[in-house]
């Protein structure tokens, strides 16, 4: 069997965070890979202890620093993933996701998958995992890909739901598979898949977790954005030019397509049923910021831009926080279509981005040093941050280094902000 390659989002996570010599290891877990029963009923993550005197840690608090003297290396790797949800933080590997409890960090559950785990997401504090087994082809007969997905309760590791199905593999492709969970709407959630390289066609695939089945596929088919009950793609393919096609979420079944043609789409962002993205209609075209809108794909506005190749993270407010090639960061106001900070200036260093939540925007400079900025104004909130985590809350940050996952506590309740 080949190997399954993880999802870029996780590769690109890894931050240039040196590891000092002599940091505290959390002992090996048992060796207990029990799969829970999705039989098992969730339970309400129970509250942390606290220390006489000090008020409760709120999950849901923004740390505005992290105590890097008392930062924990996990055992464990390599590390593909991870995510901090309620008082449960989780790591990622192909073979194992771990939890361990807040603060302590003591091994709350572990599970095993079937195949191998490909990636987590986190939503409504509920926990998905994806993995995936390749299922060999006879003779010339193509493989199958075959995925599960699980709806997961991080407090207890209970499979709440849990649906799998198998896709053909591209037989265009030589590349190992890259899996992904796309958007979550409620009971469906979307899945992309690919051959791994870029000659590969992209399949999107929706399934119901509740009901425990698979909606409908469009291959090719590249994730674009999700809002409410539309799922918006693209179809073109390494060799040719394809179209925005918006779909109903539950039937796959088309509502309508954009204008043009289009080679590469990266979504900015949604708001009030209109997207915003940065699309190319060739390759060798200049990318435009295109509004158009969800309900019948019009275009409302229209504007040069000069890279390609956003990132977007959308915030509490109007203004998502987008990373562009050459550690550029910027702001972009949806409701006005403008941009309304960016860095690097005469002044700042640029950012590369690792994580936006709420208002806040974690990140770090060329030279190492951790920052945090606020969403609207791209402004530094604090003069240093000591981490810039891919995942955090009023505990503290999660990065992930070298394989391995470190958590960086929070530096002490003064340095937070109530969600």
């Amino acid at each position: 069997m080949r190997a399954a390659r993880v999802p870029s989002k996780v590769m690109t996570a890894v931050l240039t965070v040196l590891v000092s010599s002599g940091c505290a290891l959390v002992a090996s877990p048992p060796d207990d890979d029990a799969r829970p029963s999705s039989e098992e009923t969730s339970q309400a993550s129970e509250p942390a202890p606290t220390e006489p005197g000090r008020e409760p840690v709120d999950p849901e608090a923004f740390p505005l620093a992290f105590d890097g003297d008392a930062k924990t290396v996990f055992p464990e790797r390599p590390v593909y993933d991870g995510q901090l949800v309620g008082t449960r933080l989780v790591t990622m590997t192909l073979d194992q996701l771990r939890a361990r409890s807040l603060p302590e960090l003591d091994t709350s559950w572990q599970m095993a998958p079937l195949g191998l785990f490909v990636d987590i997401e986190t939503q409504d504090e509920q926990l998905y995992a994806l993995d995936l087994r390749v299922v060999e082809g006879a003779g010339t007969r193509a493989g199958r890909l075959a995925m599960t997905l699980s709806r997961i309760s991080p407090a207890t590791g209970a499979v709440l739901d849990e649906v799998s199905w198998e896709k053909t593999q591209d037989v265009q492709s030589s590349g190992d598979p890259v899996v992904k969970i796309v958007a979550i709407l409620d009971d469906v959630v979307v899945v992309e898949s690919s051959g791994g390289d870029e000659g590969s066609r992209r399949t999107l695939t929706a399934v119901d977790l509740a009901a425990g089945e698979e909606l409908w596929t469009r291959r090719p088919g590249s994730f674009v954005a999700a809002e409410g009950d539309t799922v918006v793609l693209e179809t073109a393919t390494s060799g040719e030019a394809g179209s925005l096609v918006a779909v109903d979420a539950t039937t796959g079944r088309p509502r309508w397509t954009g204008p043009g043609s289009v080679s590469t789409v990266d979504l900015v962002g949604v708001l009030d049923d209109t997207m915003t993205a940065v699309v190319r209609e060739s390759a060798d075209a200049d990318p435009e910021v295109l509004s158009m809108s969800l309900d019948d794909g019009s275009v409302s506005g229209r504007t040069d831009a000069r890279l390609a190749d956003w990132s977007c993270h959308p915030t509490d407010g109007t203004v998502v926080v987008c990373s562009l090639p050459g550690e550029r960061a910027l702001g972009f106001d949806l409701a006005t279509a403008d941009e309304v900070w960016q860095l690097p200036t005469a002044g700042r260093y640029g950012v590369w981005v690792s994580s936006v939540r709420g208002d806040y925007v974690y990140g770090f400079t060329s030279g190492g040093r951790s920052v945090v900025l606020d969403a609207a104004t791209g402004r530094d909130v604090t003069e240093t941050a000591g981490a810039a985590p891919v995942s955090s809350n009023g505990y503290g940050g999660l990065i992930f280094y070298s394989g391995q996952a470190i958590f960086y506590p929070a530096e002490d309740d003064e340095t937070q902000t109530p969600g």
